[in-house]
């Protein structure tokens, strides 16, 4: 069987980051805010690094993933946790758009595994989709939720990232600290 093209990209980017500055501020132990614009980069680049590493969104996401067709069965979606999937789109065998929404009962996702996953409803299976590049777009919802969700593992290691960066401006790297974080709730 031929392996399935895949890529993803963000729809909806997060609306919070993970950290707040005021977080941030207190950990560098800064007063003023005249370094606010260099600590929200350095917290954002914290964030980009961390889900890398994790291979996980943190703060609520919208993503696309856009496959080549159907696999035979389940669709793995990336970058646990899984929030909700919302549609699967596809091109059918006239060209024409299609869509199969959660909400009709098209197909069931499972948020509990990880990675998530859809996969069509009992009895049924998934449509035939032309055959092109990006037949199938699946748009779903991931991360932990809200700042308040994310964990305090991922916390403490973005503030020890945010140090450095902050530290040393021109050089900084990671911290093994961070990475040994992280680790443990590394998604493969």
């Amino acid at each position: 069987m031929e392996a399935l093209e895949r890529a993803t990209r963000v729809a909806t980017p997060p609306s919070e980051e993970p950290l707040s500055l005021a977080e941030a501020r207190e950990h560098l132990r800064v007063d003023d805010s005249l370094e606010d614009p260099v600590i929200s980069r350095a917290i954002a680049a914290a964030r980009q690094f961390a889900e890398a590493f994790l291979h996980r969104k943190l703060c609520t996401t919208g993503l696309e993933l856009q496959l080549s067709g159907f696999p035979s069965g389940q669709i793995d979606l990336p970058f646990p946790p899984l929030q909700a999937a919302a549609s699967v789109t596809y091109v059918d065998t006239a060209g024409e758009e299609q869509e199969l929404l959660f909400a009709s009962g098209d197909f069931q996702a499972d948020t509990v595994s990880e990675p998530g996953r859809i996969y069509p409803c009992y009895g049924q299976s998934w449509p035939t989709p032309r055959s092109q590049p990006a037949a199938v777009t699946v748009a779903f919802t991931a991360g932990y939720g809200a700042a308040s969700a994310v964990p305090d593992q991922v916390k403490q290691a973005m503030l020890l990232h945010v140090g450095a960066l902050y530290a040393d401006r021109e050089a900084a790297e990671v911290p093994e600290a961070t990475k040994n974080l992280l680790w443990p709730l590394r998604s493969w």
